[in-house]
């Protein structure tokens, strides 16, 4: 899903410099009835320091940057179906302090990018290898 999204409707930041960016995807799929999409997105550029306990940092890093790219992208969607037009503003406001809520805690702690960076690079360590 890391396709354009266009402009974000909101932005929060967070930690370290980053910021959660809110897309609206929402769209009307029966008469009056929506279904109620947002998808949350923030980009971490891979950083040396999120290996500087591995043995060789560089390396790592460099490795990270072959298989994930210079930035890997959090992604998480928000949904709700049936939503009547005219609940679609609140109920789209509403995934959004429920996500806020529950979510920020630990992406707003310093760790959080290069731990999310790291299990990347484990989840791609089990797919297919990146050809040199």
């Amino acid at each position: 899903m890391h396709g354009n999204l266009g402009e974000p409707f909101r932005v929060e930041p967070i930690g370290d410099g980053f910021s959660l960016r809110f897309y609206d995807r929402s769209n009307r799929y029966y008469g009056d009835y929506h279904r109620i999409r947002v998808v949350v997105r923030m980009e971490i550029p891979v950083r040396r320091e999120f290996f500087l306990d591995e043995r060789d940092p560089d390396r790592a890093c460099d490795r990270a940057r072959r298989w994930l790219g210079d930035v890997v992208c959090f992604e998480k969607s928000l949904e709700r179906m049936g939503v009547p037009g005219s609940q679609v503003a609140s109920v789209r406001d509403e995934l959004v302090a429920s996500f806020l809520a529950t979510a920020a805690g630990y992406m707003n702690k310093p760790d959080f990018p290069g731990k999310f960076v790291r299990k990347s690079v484990q989840e791609r360590q089990k797919g297919p290898r990146p050809v040199a």
